[in-house]
């Protein structure tokens, strides 16, 4: 529910230039996941944007009063601003009605005006470990800001090498049993398992040492050495493999032809 503070805050920096909440007339852009999108209309529409979620700030163009946050605006209120709230602001934003304006005192502090941790605090507002009054709380450091094993633990983050990680050391690629994690963690998947090296490379025919392994391994003996390329006008010694399956053939031909005299 909107306290008197709540709508003074919203009437001073969402309204007109005398200070009321209104129907129309207002400029602002929002942004949302670092895009700005701009937008006109009025004072329950701007309060409707936070309470709904969707914005990260809002930056009032006209009248031109700066940027807020929904941490700025409950912080004001001193509870969270729902969306019913936003609701209400139409029944006082039309001059013929019991219209909201800001009339009274000075404008409430924003959370960066405070310089003392239990001001700050008092108000809903975050004291940081810098000294400074915000809106929102401190986002944590990054593990790798510690340079101590217990600091490191006690923030969920790893130690290891010496220092703290955001994640867990990884397992030796031996370990890891499927090809998604194994790749993930910069291993190599082959054999149906997880390596640390890369398969080693076949052989090239130039690897070879004897005559049987080059020739079926689709190379090329000749000069009493393995090759992969044919060689240009020497001849190839694939003779006593070639006599070996002439002399099959015979053979095959000769046991054919005894069968048909019989």
């Amino acid at each position: 529910m909107l306290t008197q503070n709540g709508i003074d805050y919203i009437c001073q920096n969402f309204g007109s230039n005398d200070l009321c909440c209104v129907v129309s007339g207002l400029s602002w852009y929002y942004t949302y996941q670092g895009v700005d999108y701009p937008e006109t209309g009025a004072t329950a529409q701007i309060v409707s944007r936070f309470t709904l979620g969707i914005i990260e700030t809002l930056t009032m163009t006209n009248p031109s009063r700066g940027t807020f946050t929904q941490a700025m605006l409950n912080a004001a209120n001193g509870s969270p601003v729902t969306l019913q709230d936003a609701k209400e602001i139409t029944n006082h934003d039309e001059p013929s009605e019991d219209q909201w304006c800001y009339t009274e005192g000075p404008p409430p502090p924003r959370c960066s005006d405070y310089t003392n941790q239990a001001d700050c605090i008092a108000v809903g507002c975050y004291w940081w470990s810098d000294g400074t009054c915000n809106d929102y709380p401190e986002p944590p450091p990054d593990c790798s800001s510690y340079t101590n094993a217990t600091e490191c633990i006690a923030a969920g983050c790893y130690w290891y090498d010496n220092s703290c990680h955001d994640q867990p050391l990884p397992p030796e690629c031996e370990n890891v049993t499927n090809q998604t994690d194994c790749i993930a963690y910069g291993c190599y998947w082959y054999d149906n398992s997880c390596h640390s090296l890369p398969p080693t490379p076949p052989p090239s025919c130039e690897d070879y040492t004897n005559q049987y392994a080059c020739i079926t391994s689709g190379c090329y003996w000749y000069s009493n050495s393995c090759h992969s390329y044919p060689p240009e006008g020497e001849p190839v010694d694939y003779l006593p493999y070639f006599a070996i399956g002439v002399i099959g053939i015979v053979a095959v031909a000769l046991i054919l032809k005894s069968g048909e005299k019989k």
